[in-house]
């Protein structure tokens, strides 16, 4: 007879900080297809263990990674730790990590890649076309502004570039079309952090491309009113219901007492938002995929 852990419905002392990880990481354990994901092979060279994603497992990576940048980020990182174990039974140390590191969006302040750098550097050897325009307009001949004469000086500032007009971006790179690369000098010597901090919170501001005055944000993780941490609470109670409801029926005895005083039809109800959550963060699932706990013990089970 099958028993339901109280690690896979009670998730009431779940810390404030680990909500929005804990809530991805639950609701991953309900796809067959994220599941899947976790599993390797090994194969022996030599001395070593070579461990490999199956075949399945990078098919369903590969779908994450065709999804849109701000849909994207989370389950990637999801992915890169997920290993199907409830969230309770992870260590502190990963749960601490974990929380900061899954519902991250797209990295808002990295290094500049290699390629990149080298693109800004590229785009700053030369006059920005704006300003051979401007040239023109006040009557400098075109033969004057080419090769040498367009090379900017070695004293010159370097202007930020946006990614998107200077490298090839394919389908799994459009996370970098909002992006420009910017080359900084930090005096670290004069001002403590906080000034510098201030410093760059202006330039950023005058950097910031007049189109994407509004970013856009993953809707997972809106900061929009409505989107506040109780819904991460509410949204793992459901997920508690509906786990609760595919074991055992709403009068059993064992159907946890904390659940059945919202009475039947209230717990019937979050089976089916739980099933809508589901759905909108795994995105990248095959629509027919349902959670592993889905089905219902219970007379209510449409």
């Amino acid at each position: 007879m099958e028993v339901l852990s109280r690690n896979d419905w009670d998730f009431d002392n779940v810390p404030e900080n680990e909500l929005v990880a804990c809530c991805l990481w639950e609701y991953a354990r309900e796809s067959e297809t994220l599941l899947t994901a976790t599993t390797f092979t090994s194969r022996r060279e030599g001395k070593s263990f070579i461990w490999e994603r199956t075949a399945i497992a990078c098919a369903a990576i590969n779908r994450i990674l065709k999804l849109p940048s701000d849909q994207r980020a989370s389950l990637y990182q999801l992915l890169a730790v997920f290993d199907g174990r409830a969230w309770a039974e992870l260590t502190s140390t990963e749960k601490a990590q974990y929380a900061v590191m899954i519902p991250r969006e797209v990295t808002p302040l990295r290094l500049a890649r290699l390629e990149e750098l080298e693109a800004l550097f590229d785009a700053n050897r030369t006059m920005p076309s704006e300003a051979i325009e401007r040239l023109k307009k006040a009557g400098v001949s075109a033969s004057k502004l080419r090769g040498e004469a367009i090379k900017r000086s070695q004293i010159g500032s370097v202007d930020a570039v946006r990614l998107s007009g200077v490298l090839g971006l394919g389908q799994s790179d459009d996370w970098r079309k909002g992006c420009s690369a910017v080359a900084i000098t930090v005096d670290f010597a004069h001002y403590n952090d906080k000034e510098l901090a201030a410093a760059f919170e202006k330039l950023v501001g005058l950097l910031r491309p007049p189109e994407l005055a509004k970013p856009k944000r993953a809707s997972v993780f809106t900061k929009a009113p409505g989107k506040k941490l109780k819904d991460w609470k509410t949204a793992l109670r459901r997920l508690g219901i509906m786990r609760a409801l595919r074991v055992y029926t709403f009068a059993d005895n064992r159907f946890p007492e904390t659940f059945k005083k919202r009475g039947d039809k209230a717990c019937y109800f979050a089976r089916k938002a739980a099933l809508k959550t589901f759905h909108s963060l795994f995105r990248s699932l095959p629509r027919e995929e349902e959670p592993i706990h889905w089905s219902t013990k219970g007379s209510h089970s449409k």
